[in-house]
């Protein structure tokens, strides 16, 4: 970690790298070489040897400190700011999660290749000391250097904790009515078959709060307190399932590749629910699919759709977890208010396949052209896309569309405008940086209307006339969270 800059009388600049200056001597040559030592400016006489006769010395890189890079490391403080292994070096003496190394050994730390280095000058047995910021604190800390075959490290998996789970964020509005008193959670949305988390029985509309004695916040979330883990330790997760509090044991067990199977369209679990807004403090007001399964349990038009096999439902986004659990056949509860009154109904959920003639998605607006004579566009299908069918459509097209589809809008209509063009409406109850996208079905945008910190209705005319097919993706965003809905029209 010493810094030369000059050998002799000559100095490295911004065209003469330390190469250069060695050019000018041989092997046998003595010279005086200009270094920084832990800051310090020095000078040492030295005669050049032959690179035929150095010997290389292996590095083993055999000391483990027990910490790695925090996904906060972005200002502009001299350090490194880590994350902390359970049962390392680095926990036994003292370091933090979110701690900013600044020296290891007097050697000033500004990235993550100076701790390898640092590391790389020591043995195991060898005395660690760290100077480090904690908040406003300046800290020093001490430890003796171990290697990953040493006693704190014997049971070590090589592999980070994996649990197997999606998830998404909610918003402050969410949390208060699940009445979670932390907003700063993880709501699963899947479970990935044979994982640490399906075997521990985590379900969808699981609240994930805590893990062991950490607890998430505004300073650390899930994938924070899960780097602190290792595949094959043990913990308590912490969880609300429908209003209950539980306590779940798990082994993390080590990533797995898995791609979840996609059912034909014709194959999904069908409830037969359309878009039909209205302002409703508590779940969805819908409109019903004739001959489906939603009309069958005895649900009607404008009846406001409330939880689905006891999990609740308060959004648009929620109908579509509750299906994902679901296959055709499977028993569905339905709850619901009907003017102001409390509705149940039970029955078999069925598949489109199961329904005469052609009937549309879930969580689906169909709008007819008004004037149908005209030449254009004659109909706008709006279908909310499920985070998988996302994941898909990204891997596709190469584009990083967000997953979470959280985002709440109001009034959303996407209606055939004149010739080739589309008008787009819509209101948003919250205030945050806003863009709305369209995307084709090739990943070419098309569209893009950046609104800045927005609140408020929107409307605007989108021209298609210098673009083909018949599928484009509506992505919407608003400060961290986001919406994405397919777009199929049908021309005249």
């Amino acid at each position: 970690m010493d810094y030369l800059f000059g050998i002799d009388d000559r100095r490295t600049d911004r065209n003469t790298s330390l190469s250069d200056l060695l050019d000018e001597y041989r092997a046998g040559d003595q010279a005086t070489i200009h270094f920084y030592h832990q800051g310090t400016p020095r000078q040492a006489r030295i005669r050049f040897g032959s690179r035929e006769a150095a010997e290389k010395p292996e590095r083993k890189r055999d000391v483990f400190l027990g910490i790695s890079p925090h996904r906060n490391n972005d200002d502009d403080r001299l350090g490194v700011r880590v994350y902390v292994m359970r049962r390392s070096v680095a926990n036994q003496m003292g370091l933090r999660d979110g701690d900013l190394i600044t020296h290891i050994n007097g050697y000033p730390i500004v990235d993550w290749n100076d701790i390898s280095l640092a590391l790389d000058m020591l043995e195991p047995g060898d005395q660690i000391n760290l100077n480090t910021e904690r908040g406003r604190q300046r800290l020093a800390l001490f430890g003796i250097a171990e290697s990953k075959n040493g006693p704190a490290y014997s049971n070590k998996p090589r592999e980070r904790a994996y649990l197997g789970i999606y998830t998404r964020k909610i918003s402050r509005e969410k949390a208060d009515k699940l009445g979670l008193d932390n907003p700063y959670g993880s709501y699963v949305s899947w479970v990935v078959p044979n994982t640490a988390a399906d075997k521990a029985g985590i379900q969808p509309f699981d609240y994930i709060f805590g893990v062991d004695q950490y607890r998430v916040g505004r300073e650390q979330d899930l994938v924070d307190i899960l780097h602190k883990y290792y595949a094959g330790e043990e913990a308590q997760l912490h969880l609300i399932r429908q209003g209950d509090r539980l306590m779940k044991s798990v082994t993390f067990g080590e990533r797995i590749p898995y791609e979840r199977e996609e059912l034909d369209h014709s194959e999904r679990p069908f409830l037969g629910v359309r878009q039909s807004y209205g302002p409703h403090e508590e779940g969805v007001q819908v409109a019903i699919v004739r001959g489906s399964a939603a009309e069958a349990v005895g649900m009607e038009d404008g009846d406001v759709l409330t939880a689905i096999n006891g999990n609740r439902i308060l959004d648009w986004k929620d109908i579509t977890m509750a299906l994902d659990m679901l296959r055709a056949g499977d028993r569905i509860e339905v709850d619901w208010l009907r003017d102001g009154r409390r509705m149940d109904g039970r029955g078999t959920i069925t598949s489109r396949a199961g329904l005469e003639g052609e009937q549309e998605a879930e969580e689906s607006i169909i709008i007819e052209r008004r004037n149908p004579g005209a030449k254009g566009i004659e109909k706008v299908t709006l279908r909310d896309l499920s985070s998988y069918e996302i994941m898909a459509l990204n891997k596709a097209t190469g584009l990083e569309l967000s997953t979470d589809n959280a985002l709440q809008v109001e009034q959303l209509q996407l209606e055939p405008g004149e010739d080739r063009d589309l008008r787009l409406s819509l209101s948003f109850p919250d205030r945050g940086k806003t863009s709305l996208q369209i995307f084709n079905d090739q990943g070419r945008l098309i569209y893009q209307y950046d609104l800045g910190d927005f609140s408020g209705p929107v409307r605007d005319k989108i021209s298609l006339s210098g673009s083909a097919g018949s599928v484009f993706f509506l992505h919407i965003r608003q400060g961290d969270q986001s919406l994405t809905r397919k777009v199929a029209i049908q021309r005249n």
